[in-house]
């Protein structure tokens, strides 16, 4: 596993030693908003002192729909190297309650307080399927909100507003290389209730309650992500660059690309809609981990990053499982083909829905929501194919569908950023690390006693070989007067040789 040596030599000496104290971050909001499902351009974030959930009833007609209001809070998050989650709890005060318990899940998407239904729709719909990391009932009164006359003497403070939401499941599942934590709040599906309304970052403090005796300052009705992290010595993430990128085409059979900045993806079928006339195909290839690939370590989470610097068309992406490594300066439709005929053949291992602004590219006009790279970035999980599969991993991405002279632009790992100067006043720049792709992975050393362990671990063997480390981690060959480390199978020590 990837250690620097002074790293190393901390990790040998605490080996048996008491581990790191426990340490508790607290991380601030820095989005949230609501959006609604019957009003698809609507937005209620950057502004409001809270964020709205509900299930009205609307008639169209004489038929009954539901149109759901949604919350998503955004919080800067940042897992400290060698360390992981003990418990995670996003705390939110409770503006009024007057509706049905809240469903809160993991968010995908680094949303900007901008968005809409338009924008988030998609996201928020596919996570109805999935089950959520924790259902509350919102604390509060009943039919009330916290400023309302009438509230009970055991409501007359803030605590009983105050919700504790233990999404330690899916903190968990974050890595160094994430830079928020997303949530998604929602009543229960399908059912009419009316509004619950939390806190929003942008709150200034509740007033209304004097008539209590008390006021609440911005500071204690913030949303708030409070995290416990302990020390994790077995657990490594890298941050992994293509070794090789390219795309082909087949109606240009020996053109190669591997030297461009961007793949270009589409497809167009013939006249009378058969078979496939031209087709554009991405292909990467990642060099994983040598601890992953020989068995010593397992994949806890690997994430992909792609940047788009065109959309045009439909959005629907595919990646697929590729069988061959690639050669990017050779490789062209005449030495791929059958490769991608062989890699279409398969079901995919992940799809999505390519992020950019409809019908532009990062170097055209662009709305203000679209001017920073997040706004064109893709974050797909690949951690089950690469847990199934520990191998280096390989790659086609292709659209699902496409409409002619469409194209979906992904972002090389040769790109040297986009510039866009279209206002000459304001010009800016989307940077090259921002953009380029990158395999984000963690992994975790395997315990001594996993049948699926690639080394063999054993504990204290009086066979095994000795070595002896400086205090710096640095290997010693024939250590002689001070104090060094001994490490014998799983046995580690601190000796003193003289």
């Amino acid at each position: 596993m990837k250690k620097t040596l002074l790293t190393f030599a901390s990790a040998l000496l605490c080996l048996g030693a008491m581990a790191q104290e426990p340490v508790e971050k607290t991380f601030d909001a820095v989005a949230d908003t609501w959006i609604r499902s019957n009003n698809l351009s609507w937005n209620g974030g950057g502004t409001g002192k809270n964020v709205e959930t509900n299930t009205p009833e609307i008639k169209e007609g004489d038929n009954v729909v539901y149109g759901q209001f949604v919350a998503l809070y955004g919080f800067d998050y940042q897992l400290p190297e060698g360390m992981k989650v003990q418990k995670a709890t996003m705390r939110l005060v409770t503006e009024r309650y007057k509706g049905l318990d809240m469903y809160v899940h993991g968010y995908p998407n680094n949303f900007d307080e901008k968005a809409s239904w338009n924008t988030e729709g998609s996201f928020v719909e596919a996570l109805y399927n999935e089950e959520p990391v924790a259902i509350f009932t919102p604390a509060g009164q009943w039919n009330k909100a916290i400023w309302n006359t009438g509230l009970t003497e055991d409501k007359q403070n803030l605590e009983s507003w105050v919700n504790n939401i233990d999404v330690t499941a899916y903190v968990k599942t974050l890595t160094v290389n994430d830079s928020r934590a997303n949530f998604l709040l929602y009543q229960e599906l399908g059912k009419k209730g009316n509004q619950n309304c939390f806190y929003s970052k942008d709150n200034e403090g509740e007033e209304g309650t004097s008539q209590y005796g008390y006021t609440f300052t911005k500071e204690q009705l913030m949303p708030q992500l409070i995290v416990t992290f302990v020390e994790d010595a077995d657990t490594s993430n890298d941050a992994i660059e293509p070794v090789a990128d390219t795309w082909v085409r087949s109606d240009k059979a020996g053109d190669k690309k591997g030297s461009e900045t961007s793949m270009e993806i589409c497809y167009q079928m013939n006249a009378d809609n058969t078979a496939r006339d031209k087709q554009f195909y991405g292909i990467m290839s990642f060099k994983m981990p040598a601890d992953v690939v020989d068995g010593t370590s397992e994949v806890t989470s690997a994430k992909l990053r792609l940047s788009h610097n065109m959309v045009k068309g439909d959005r629907n992406m595919e990646i697929y499982a590729y069988p061959a490594v690639l050669d990017e300066a050779t490789a062209c439709w005449n030495t791929e083909a059958d490769n991608v005929a062989t890699a279409l053949s398969a079901e995919p291992i992940a799809t999505y829905s390519a992020n950019g602004q409809g019908n532009k590219a990062m170097w055209d006009a662009l709305s203000d929501n679209y001017k920073t790279a997040d706004a064109w970035t893709n974050t797909i999980d690949l951690t089950d194919y690469l847990k199934a599969n520990p191998e280096d991993l390989n790659i086609l991405i292709a659209k699902k569908n496409a409409t002619p002279g469409n194209s979906i632009k992904v972002v090389s790992k040769d790109t040297q950023g986009e510039v866009n100067e279209k206002d000459a006043a304001n010009p800016f720049t989307f940077k090259a690390e921002d953009i380029k792709p990158m395999l984000f992975v963690t992994y975790k050393k395997k315990s001594a006693d996993d049948p699926n362990t690639g080394v063999d671990e054993v504990g204290v063997d009086e066979n095994a070989p000795v070595e002896y480390y400086n205090l710096q981690g640095v290997r010693v060959e024939n250590p002689a007067n001070g104090l060094y480390i001994k490490r014998q199978g799983s046995k580690v020590e601190k000796v003193l040789v003289r």
